[in-house]
């Protein structure tokens, strides 16, 4: 991608309230990912950090004045960098932590878990598509919601082509988790227990949904998690295996960006609307918040 680009007319976009890893309640550190944007643009004119918004999401805190530690320093990172600083460099400089070393070992952890956990290190390798979407890599996992439904669980274990392995990645993670909050105190930083609680949730849904189990007690902590206002809401509604859901996935879903013939037709606008008189009959199977967030389940099917 930026090789295609004229680098010299180029303002870079860089985002430290990350939307997808928690609007800054998650310890998300997004130094060495810019850091390696920023080394391949270098020529560019300059950048635009969004620090407040983005996304959709009922947290109302305003950085650098309700206070977020890591989206204050998401945003100084992303101003040093481009002034031609290092990752460690401005850790030093713009943090109040003597120990530079175990704060990087905490933010690598809180890589670790985010990418094994929140998302999937083989999903992010596998390209799926549906008419004009890519699929994203947080399948299961919206802005600040949680679907686990047949079709869901269906188009993640499609990017799933070693199941052990992803459960040892996820298990991993949680190893992770745990030393987390005894790093934090060290460290002398909050230690979000919203992460926490998030990320447990998410790998044991994970699980279950790769094991096949259907597990009342996963129902009952999902119900608990729930009525506790964790950061995520989440909707659980698993049933059986559906035959018929494996059929129309198969016709539907493709690896490749191109459009295959049957795409084409499918694409077609009457069909299209056909499809999306039957999204409307069975509303009542998708989550509440499907239409009050961003695109609307019906525009993709338009």
């Amino acid at each position: 991608m930026f090789s295609k680009i004229n680098k010299k007319n180029v303002i870079l976009e860089l985002q430290a309230r990350r939307e997808r890893e928690g609007f800054g309640k998650f310890p998300s550190f997004i130094g060495f990912e810019y850091e390696k944007y920023i080394k391949k643009l270098r020529e560019v004119k300059g950048i635009s950090v969004w620090c407040q918004t983005g996304g959709w999401s009922k947290e109302k805190e305003l950085t650098f004045i309700d206070g977020s530690f890591w989206n204050e320093l998401n945003a100084i990172t992303c101003l040093k960098l481009f002034e031609g600083e290092n990752v460690p460099q401005i850790l030093k400089n713009n943090t109040k932590i003597k120990n530079i070393e175990e704060l990087l070992m905490y933010i690598h952890y809180a890589d670790c878990i985010l990418n094994s956990i929140l998302y999937s290190n083989q999903f992010s390798c596998k390209e799926i598509y549906f008419r004009r979407v890519k699929i994203p890599n947080q399948i299961m996992m919206n802005w600040e919601s949680i679907t686990v439904n047949n079709p869901m669980i269906y188009i993640y274990k499609q990017g799933i082509h070693d199941i052990n392995k992803e459960i040892q990645d996820i298990t991993e993670g949680l190893m992770k988790l745990k030393k987390m909050k005894s790093m934090a105190k060290k460290l002398k930083i909050k230690h979000s227990t919203e992460f926490e609680n998030a990320m447990k949730i998410i790998a044991l849904i994970k699980i279950s949904v790769l094991k096949n189990e259907t597990d009342q007690n996963l129902k009952f902590m999902i119900d608990n998690y729930n009525k506790e206002n964790g950061f995520y809401q989440i909707f659980y509604s698993r049933k059986s295996e559906s035959r018929l859901l494996k059929i129309i996935a198969s016709i539907v879903l493709r690896e490749k960006k191109e459009y295959r013939l049957i795409d084409k037709f499918i694409l077609n606008k009457h069909i299209s609307k056909f499809i999306l008189s039957l999204v409307k009959m069975h509303r009542k199977f998708l989550p509440d918040f499907t239409n009050k967030r961003a695109m609307d389940i019906e525009t993709i099917f338009k």
